[in-house]
């Protein structure tokens, strides 16, 4: 099985505000570089990386989380990913762990979900790496 940019086994489901669809798409597939599968006209937006997918539910009274994180996706750099989320104004924090390996960046997403995103070190998680 291929590595996935999201760390998760299956699937995530998250939910947002109807009529962000736009400021998502921007965000998790330009800015994060997951690939968009499916937008369903209102209803939400489905998003992969390898065999793994998030789902942004949008509805209108959405349930959504601020406070505790609800993804971890891996980047190709996080001074790049950090550098774009400033030039976007959008506030984020430093994490680190204890190997330097671990250090990740928390910030909530458009719709109102906490999230961290981390460099990926493993091999085969970005297309390029399998062409060396």
């Amino acid at each position: 099985m291929r590595p996935s940019q999201i760390n998760a086994l299956e699937r995530i489901a998250l939910e947002a505000p109807q009529g962000i669809e736009q400021q998502l798409v921007e965000f998790y597939r330009d800015l994060v570089g997951l690939t968009l599968l499916e937008e369903s006209r209102g209803q939400g937006l489905l998003f992969r990386s390898g065999r793994v997918e998030l789902r942004v539910f949008l509805r209108a009274d959405p349930r959504t989380e601020p406070i505790t994180r609800r993804v971890l996706i891996s980047v190709r750099s996080l001074t790049t990913t950090a550098e774009a989320l400033e030039e976007r104004r959008i506030p984020f924090r430093p994490v680190s762990g204890i190997a330097w390996t671990d250090r990740r960046l928390s910030l909530v997403d458009p719709g109102g979900n906490r999230l961290e995103l981390k460099q990926e070190w493993r091999v085969g998680v970005f297309p390029e790496a399998d062409h060396g």
